[in-house]
């Protein structure tokens, strides 16, 4: 079985990810070098949610989609360990919360 990892930083990243379907995604396991690439479905979320109900909160979100959509491999690793809670990336949403 594989190990999972829970996210410490990088929610939007694993989710642009996981909307441009990407299989793997670069990770600091630990937050220490070297970068690795684990499995997108292998990485677990700490809020099932997105917020971009705020300008700036959506620019974040779009500039992390459209990096993600077109060169992934420049966007900064996500910070991970090991562990299995939270939600899947697959389930987390984005969403404009008012």
């Amino acid at each position: 079985m594989r190990p999972l990892f829970e996210i410490i930083n990088g929610v939007r990243r694993a989710e642009a990810a996981q909307l441009a379907e990407e299989d793997t995604i670069w990770a600091l396991i630990d937050g220490l070098p070297p970068e690795q690439k684990i499995p997108v479905e292998d990485v677990r979320s700490p809020k099932k949610e997105i917020d971009v109900s705020q300008p700036r909160e959506l620019q974040r979100w779009l500039n992390v989609r459209d990096g993600m959509a077109q060169q992934p491999d420049l966007l900064p690793p996500i910070v991970v360990r090991r562990g299995s809670r939270g939600a899947r990336i697959s389930d987390v949403a984005v969403v404009k919360l008012v």
